[in-house]
């Protein structure tokens, strides 16, 4: 496992190693991504699922991304145990009636972040919080966003700001102006677009593709005159 050295200690290890290895696919820590900290993939065409955590995040950070994938696996999996004992127990005839009588041919699959996400998420989380694993500071604020989970770190800014407080003085996409041409840490270029709830659609010079970037990105060069900065939010001073 190419990714446990970047858990934050021991204890997460133990807690976190036989969850990945119960997980029926493959867990990777890869590159850097602008738009995105984790990703679960469900089997699919023969190949199996898998989860990617970026691994330049902080201990913390990529543990609670991890935790927040496999939460995933674990909806994904009951579904599909429900749906094949729905199907095992029904001929195609009796699926096909069952349809005509206004009645499902099958269990609806949950919504991504869903409360059947929302609850495997804590069940999975908790013990971490329990056993002390997190950083005091980022343990606060978690224990808090537990009680109604969003969708990323990036819907819950108090979180994110413990998880991955900043560090430099390098500006943020959220920092400039419409329009402006700005340079990513990854070598990546973009035209900075509209928001989009909690991500910025931009345009990557070059291909002219559009990516939902994250509000927090740093920027390494930019056209755009910079605002003066602006104090640090209290919550990234939690770390203790």
């Amino acid at each position: 496992m190419n990714w446990v050295s970047l858990l934050p200690n021991e204890r997460a290890a133990e807690l976190v190693v036989p969850l990945a290895t119960a997980f029926a696919g493959t867990v990777d820590a890869v590159a850097p991504r602008s738009s995105k900290w984790g990703d679960f993939r469900p089997a699919h065409d023969g190949k199996p699922a898998r989860i990617r955590v970026n691994r330049d995040l902080p201990p913390d950070a990529f543990l609670l991304t991890l935790l927040h994938e496999l939460a995933h696996a674990h909806v994904d999996a009951a579904w599909l145990a429900r749906r094949a004992a729905f199907s095992g127990g029904l001929s195609p005839l009796k699926q096909l009636t069952s349809v005509l009588r206004g009645r499902p041919a099958r269990p609806a699959k949950p919504a991504p972040h869903g409360s059947e996400w929302q609850a495997a998420y804590r069940a999975v989380v908790t013990p971490f919080l329990t056993e002390g694993v997190f950083q005091p500071g980022v343990a606060r604020v978690l224990e808090k966003s537990l009680r109604k989970p969003k969708a990323s770190c990036g819907a819950d800014p108090a979180l994110l700001q413990v998880l991955r407080p900043k560090t430099t003085e390098r500006p943020h996409v959220r920092d400039l102006p419409e329009g402006s041409a700005f340079r990513l840490v990854s070598g990546r270029s973009f035209v900075k677009g509209p928001r989009r709830r909690t991500r910025i659609a931009c345009t990557e010079v070059g291909s002219g593709r559009t990516f939902a970037v994250h509000p927090l990105a740093e920027v390494v060069w930019t056209d755009a005159p910079l605002p003066a900065p602006t104090p640090a939010a209290p919550e990234i001073h939690l770390h203790p």
